[in-house]
């Protein structure tokens, strides 16, 4: 599986998206230790994640080697984890991108409260 940043896992995360842009935002102003703090509770939380789907391919591909009435080879954990790395690979990607386009609408905010603010009002 590829290499994904903190913020990739946190927006793949299945969290409420007010929470994920909040910590999203707080998260490159925390202090060293907070930060530590923060980045092992959402690696942890990736883990669970992950752990989670791992089950969910492994009762999926058991039922389709059930049902064509076969047993499982030495080669079935492999293909289950193989398959759930793709999986979350993709949805980590997907995560990405979309870390992109909110990463740009906070800097088109931020851009225009700069315009703004320097807006002179007239006075009478």
């Amino acid at each position: 599986m590829k290499n994904f940043d903190i913020k990739t896992i946190i927006n793949f995360l299945p969290f409420p998206s007010d929470f994920k842009l909040d910590l999203l935002e707080r998260y490159e102003s925390m202090g060293p230790d907070e930060k530590a703090r923060t980045t092992d509770l959402i690696w942890e939380a990736f883990y669970l994640v992950y752990d989670i789907k791992i089950r969910e391919n492994f009762d999926k591909l058991l039922a389709e080697v059930d049902e064509k009435g076969e047993k499982p080879d030495e080669k079935f954990y492999g293909k289950v984890v193989e398959k759930t790395d793709k999986e979350i690979e993709d949805a980590l990607t997907n995560s990405s991108e979309s870390v992109d386009l909110t990463e740009a609408r906070k800097s088109m905010e931020m851009i225009i409260k700069e315009i703004n603010a320097s807006k002179v009002s007239p006075k009478n």
